[in-house]
């Protein structure tokens, strides 16, 4: 899921590079998310059309340019997570309601209100086309991570910052990936680089406090 605001934080030791023959795990949640928010008005459903539409176009120019890829699905709750869930319930709860009192999908995005069905749709298109697909038992994240170390994949795609932690190689974020008629690119998080550069954030904001007056 990640700590909210961390990529905000964290993205100046990122590096726009080329993602072209890469071997990557892809976060299908993160994915699934990414589309939505381009999916227009959510309020009637959303347009299963326009998904098919979108997830199609995505995977048909990422697979000419990173053919080895498998994309991951979350499956079952989590137990352990039961309050987190919960509690981001309640917020979509929240979104739902003030989407039926004004008409309006209102931060439908930032809510990350998913209609149903979707989960289905997304591994039904992506079978079809020949790509492969997993699903986890329950959460997915730790199966990415796992994948990606047991293929010694290049990265994982996705904007949970979760994965730093996890230390996989690299973290793709999913919403900088740009397509070109040459090339895709996209911010690359390289684990290493990340937690060497807030170490170096800490011990700079240490010596600051340091040399600040003291206030008696």
């Amino acid at each position: 899921m990640g700590v909210r605001g961390i990529l905000t934080k964290v993205q100046r030791f990122g590096k726009k590079e080329k993602l072209g023959g890469l071997n990557l795990v892809v976060d299908a949640s993160a994915l699934m998310y990414e589309l939505l928010k381009k999916c227009g008005n959510l309020f009637y459903g959303g347009s299963f059309s326009r998904f098919e539409e979108l997830l199609r176009e995505w995977m048909t120019q990422f697979r000419a340019q990173v053919p080895h890829f498998v994309v991951v699905f979350d499956g079952l709750s989590d137990h352990s997570k039961h309050e987190t869930h919960m509690r981001r319930n309640q917020e979509k709860l929240k979104a739902i309601n003030e989407m039926f009192k004004t008409g309006i999908a209102k931060k439908i995005a930032e809510k990350t209100v998913k209609p149903p069905l979707y989960d289905m749709l997304m591994v039904g298109i992506l079978k079809a086309m020949g790509i492969e697909v997993l699903i986890s038992t329950f959460e997915s994240d730790p199966d990415i991570v796992r994948i990606c170390h047991d293929r010694g994949c290049d990265g994982v795609v996705s904007n949970d910052s979760d994965f730093l932690v996890f230390e996989v190689p690299a973290l793709v974020l999913l919403p900088t990936i740009h397509f070109s008629s040459e090339e895709v690119t996209g911010l690359v998080l390289h684990s290493h680089e990340v937690w060497v550069g807030l170490a170096q954030m800490a011990k700079e904001t240490v010596i600051s406090r340091s040399q600040q007056p003291r206030q008696d």
